[in-house]
C-alpha cells in the first residue's frame, strides 16, 4: 500500500498538485491532505473521491509513505522530522 500525504493542500501549489493527481495515472492507495486552521474541514475532490482537509501535528505521518511539503520551508523544516 502507498500512502500519500500533501502538506498545504489549500494553497496554491497544493492546488495545482492536487490538478496533477486528477489528470495523470498516479498510483497510491490512501491520500490525506493537510492545510492551515482556517482551511480544516473544507472538502477536496481528486479522482472523484472526496477529502476533508485536517491541520497538521506530529502525529499526521504514522502511516505515510510520502509527504509531499507544499508549504513554507520554515514549516517544512518543522514537520520533515515527523514523516522520516
Amino acid at each position: 500500500m502507498i500512502n500519500l500525504a500533501i502538506v498545504g493542500a489549500t494553497g496554491a501549489v497544493g492546488q495545482e498538485l492536487i490538478k496533477l493527481l486528477n489528470t495523470r495515472n498516479t498510483y497510491y492507495d490512501n491520500l490525506y491532505l493537510y492545510s492551515s486552521e482556517r482551511s480544516k474541514g473544507q472538502v477536496v475532490v481528486v479522482r472523484d473521491q472526496e477529502y476533508i482537509i485536517n491541520t497538521i501535528n506530529p502525529y499526521s505521518f504514522e502511516d505515510v509513505d510520502y509527504a509531499i511539503f507544499c508549504v513554507s520551508s520554515d514549516l517544512s523544516r518543522e514537520y520533515a522530522e515527523y514523516a522520516k
